[in-house]
This record gives structure tokens, C-alpha cells and sequence, in this order.
């Protein structure tokens, strides 16, 4: 696990990513509790995770935190399911990722009405396999200080050839040319689109 000081993320829009089982929803939830301790900001957490359960022998999902505080607003997405899990068929895989956008995009609509100073965004790629890449950054734009984390890896490649693991992965490394800080945790080897060592934080 990577150590963050929070006096390393105020300010900035930092993005967490990985593969499944690398600690990206952990070490999301341990820079919220450092906020949370530190600073008496607005925060709301928008979270697209489901809750933590285990399908074909992988580990997935879990909430950054279950109840609201008198600091932290949570905007929970329910109803979001993982395609490549679930889907038996490639009708099935689109037709869970756009459900999947219709929730989100109710969700950021909240959020843009009223906007925080520290936004966290949790499995923010679930959103990206189909989702709109600007609607998102205009997201992003309202907050001064931002903690995302997102899927980046190869354990989750079976999406019978919709083509949205590629763009899920296009998109994440689009979104990580345009933040402040990227925190890579996983193997030691480096994805060639971004030839940044993973394991590792970078600015």
C-alpha cells in the first residue's frame, strides 16, 4: 500500500488506479478519513461501487463509507451492476452499461446542483465503459479537491467483444494525462500507453 499524506491531495485531483484486489478502494477510504479528521471542508462522496461480494472467485466493489456525517454528503448510485461479471451474452453487457450511465447521470446531475469543495468518486470507470468523457471532467472541474479511483488492469477482459473494456481502459488513461497526481498500486510493470511505473505515485 501506498502512504498519502493528506497535505499531498488538498488542492489537487488525484486518481487511484489498478486491478481488481490491489487496494484502490482501501486506500480511497483511508485519504477520507484523513480528511475527514484534518479539514472541515464540504465533501461528497459519489459512490458507483456495488457492495463488497465475491463473483467467479474475484473480489469486487465495496463503499467508501456506509452513512452520511455532518461533512460528508453521499450520493450511492444503486442499482449498478458489473457487465463483464454478469452478462452471459453482448446484448447483456451493453445493456447493463447503459443502465449503469442512466444512474450516473442522475447522480452527477445532483451533484452539479450543488457542488462541493472535496469530491470522491468511487469505480469511477464503471462509468467510462460507456459514459460521456466530458460530462464527467465537467464533473470533476467543480470540485477544488478530488479523489477518484478506477479499474485499470487485465483480470476483467470478458466483454464478448463489445469493445468496452478497450474503451474503459482509453478512457482511464485519458483521465489520468489530465490530473494532478496519479497513484498506480499492483504488479511492478509498466501499461505502455502511459509508461508509468505502477506501485507507485506520480505527478
Amino acid at each position: 500500500m501506498t502512504n498519502i499524506s493528506i497535505n499531498e491531495i488538498i488542492g489537487k485531483k488525484t486518481l487511484i488506479i489498478g486491478d481488481v484486489g490491489t487496494g484502490k478502494t482501501r486506500l480511497s477510504k483511508d485519504i477520507l478519513e484523513q480528511m475527514i479528521k484534518k479539514y472541515p471542508y464540504n465533501i461528497t462522496v459519489v459512490d458507483f461501487a456495488p457492495e463488497q461480494t465475491i463473483i467467479n472467485k474475484l473480489k469486487i466493489g465495496g463503499k467508501l463509507i456506509k452513512s452520511p456525517t455532518p461533512k460528508i454528503r453521499i450520493l450511492n448510485a444503486e442499482g449498478i451492476l458489473p457487465p463483464r461479471l454478469l452478462a452471459k451474452k453482448p446484448e447483456e453487457v451493453i445493456k447493463y452499461s447503459k443502465n449503469n450511465n442512466k444512474i450516473i447521470e442522475k447522480i452527477f446531475g445532483d451533484f452539479l446542483a450543488t457542488s462541493s469543495k472535496v469530491l470522491f468518486i468511487n469505480d469511477v470507470s464503471i462509468y467510462l465503459q460507456t459514459g460521456n468523457f466530458n460530462r464527467l471532467w465537467n464533473v470533476i472541474q467543480k470540485s477544488e479537491t478530488v479523489v477518484i479511483n478506477g479499474y485499470l488492469g487485465d483480470k476483467l477482459n470478458n466483454d464478448y467483444n463489445t469493445g468496452i473494456s478497450l474503451r474503459e481502459k482509453q478512457m482511464m488513461i485519458k483521465l489520468s494525462k489530465r490530473m494532478d497526481k496519479v497513484i498506480l498500486l499492483g504488479k511492478d510493470e509498466f501499461f505502455p500507453e502511459t509508461n508509468i511505473k505502477i506501485n507507485g505515485v506520480y505527478e
